[in-house]
């Protein structure tokens, strides 16, 4: 497979197109997780870094700006080796953890995945991390995301994703299910991308209509179900919100404004067939008013 360069972003003209680098790992024994997102715009030549650290009941994120390359800033550095491994260091937090990939990257910008909403280079794989967390040990399980491309999340109404990685196997489910705004809000998903199975080294594209959320009454998610499986929640960690896209020259004010906003948890799941499973879950919505 040949992949697009990984070590900068990708020189364009576009004043949206952006480049994207997104990592998570949970550590079902510590329950603790964590995760940095990198944007960054080769035009502008500068970027932001968003940071979180989800642990029971409880969850904090920090935000900074990055300028002259997308992997370092007053709050983080990341070093990455092409889909194989990710480096990542947060002082405040006292982190130095290392993920790497057990899984071949998946082409998302390529059919039966592709969607409208963002025309992206998309790739996905799924890891192990270890090193320290609070200075402490860290052993996890997450997903590693790289975009390129133009992103206007506007375009998007709702998105309701879900990573999963397995504990006790090598398996790894995702699910990303995208409403484009023009869509009325009771109407059924469309322009999705969908998501895969991996059980033993086996990907299999899924279709939105293969993914589903089982909520309690208050709206929590209870079990998440894709393909064959389905995943019963036994544990949330804390969430933060934040937003995919920010445009790297709006000031951190209150003012109206149309955003699309993400709330972003992470699970501890299990099922009968591949035991437990970690990971995040995410609820999207494009704010209008």
């Amino acid at each position: 497979m040949t992949l697009p360069r990984d070590d900068r972003g990708m020189d364009s003209d576009d004043p949206i197109w952006r480049d994207t680098w997104w990592f998570n790992a949970t550590d079902v024994e510590r329950n603790r997780a964590i995760w940095v997102h990198s944007i960054w715009s080769e035009r502008e030549q500068r970027g932001r870094h968003c940071f979180g650290i989800h642990e029971a009941h409880h969850a904090e994120k920090r935000v900074a700006l990055s300028s002259g390359t997308p992997f370092a800033s007053d709050l983080l550095t990341l070093e990455v080796d092409p889909y194989r491994s990710l480096r990542l260091r947060v002082p405040e937090f006292d982190i130095d953890v290392t993920w790497t990939a057990w899984q071949e990257p998946i082409d998302f910008s390529q059919p039966p995945f592709a969607h409208r909403v963002m025309d992206s280079a998309h790739f996905q794989a799924s890891g192990r991390a270890e090193g320290v967390v609070r200075g402490e040990p860290f052993m996890g399980n997450g997903h590693r995301d790289r975009t390129s491309g133009p992103r206007q999340l506007t375009n998007a109404g709702r998105v309701l994703g879900f990573t999963l990685v397995g504990v006790d196997q090598e398996v790894s489910f995702l699910s990303h299910v995208v409403q484009p705004s023009t869509a009325t809000f009771d109407a059924p998903p469309s322009g999705v991308s969908g998501g895969y199975t991996c059980i033993d080294g086996v990907i299999t594209p899924q279709t939105a209509g293969n993914s589903a959320c089982l909520r309690y009454p208050d709206g929590l998610p209870g079990a998440l179900r894709i393909g064959d499986d389905e995943f019963v929640v036994q544990k949330m960690l804390g969430s933060v919100r934040w937003t995919w896209d920010r445009d790297l020259t709006t000031p951190n004010v209150a003012q109206e404004r149309v955003v699309f906003t993400t709330l972003s948890s992470f699970i501890i799941a299990e099922s009968a067939r591949h035991g437990r499973v970690a990971g995040g879950y995410n609820e999207g919505l494009l704010m209008t008013y």
